[in-house]
């Protein structure tokens, strides 16, 4: 809350800024983690701003019932989008950020080809701003992508950042070739003029790499 006051205090900050929810939604990517609130911290009960006395802290071995009526989840195949709209990453690399927020924007069921050669671009540039970043040895962005992705994921799992099951949709990419989210595929959005990408999978595809990517971005 003390971000969102401070902003909308801004003498350079508009309504327009945040007037659509896409545009919310890209303001709020603007939260850096000390922003964000502290969930360890959840008080027990409402607290109403003319209380003299807050609730105190929830106990996490608290026998409280708590009644919550949820929305289940939609498929997530149902979006429009490679990636998800609702998906927040801190991107700190301009060019990358960019087109990550267009991957977000470009509807596959106008723009397919963009937005899977798009994707492919962002793939290998977040990669090699990771390889570079954090200064990877026996590996550079001259490599060959599977090369490239076959070291981050290395590296990820060997230093406990990332578990071979959250791993498994991008080591398949590199092997196997015959995957729909596999290198020879991703190659193939940009240089065979007889292959077009499927929407559907291109979304399966984000869903599989997506845990690899936020890791990716979390780390650099």
């Amino acid at each position: 809350m003390k971000k969102v006051i401070y902003d909308l205090l801004r003498d350079d900050f508009t309504v327009k800024e945040i007037y659509y929810k896409d545009d919310r939604l890209n303001y709020l990517e603007t939260f850096k983690k000390t922003d964000l609130p502290d969930k360890s911290k959840e008080l027990a009960g409402n607290w109403e701003l003319t209380s003299t006395t807050p609730p105190k802290v929830a106990s996490k071995n608290s026998n409280q019932t708590i009644s919550t009526s949820k929305k289940s989840n939609p498929i997530s195949t149902s979006r429009n989008t490679i990636i998800p709209k609702s998906l927040i990453i801190q991107i700190s690399h301009p060019r990358i950020n960019k087109l990550y927020r267009e991957l977000k924007d470009l509807d596959l069921r106008v723009f397919p080809n963009s937005a899977a050669i798009t994707f492919r671009v962002f793939v290998e540039l977040s990669i090699d701003a990771f390889i570079e970043d954090l200064k990877l040895s026996g590996v550079n962005k001259d490599h060959k992508l599977s090369k490239k992705i076959d070291s981050v994921t290395n590296y990820l799992e060997t230093n406990g950042h990332l578990d071979k099951h959250k791993l498994k949709g991008i080591k398949t990419a590199i092997s196997n070739p015959n995957s729909v989210m596999s290198i020879d595929t991703f190659n193939s959005y940009v240089h065979n003029k007889h292959f077009q990408p499927d929407p559907n999978n291109l979304k399966l595809t984000w869903d599989n790499f997506e845990p690899f990517i936020l890791k990716v971005w979390d780390l650099i």
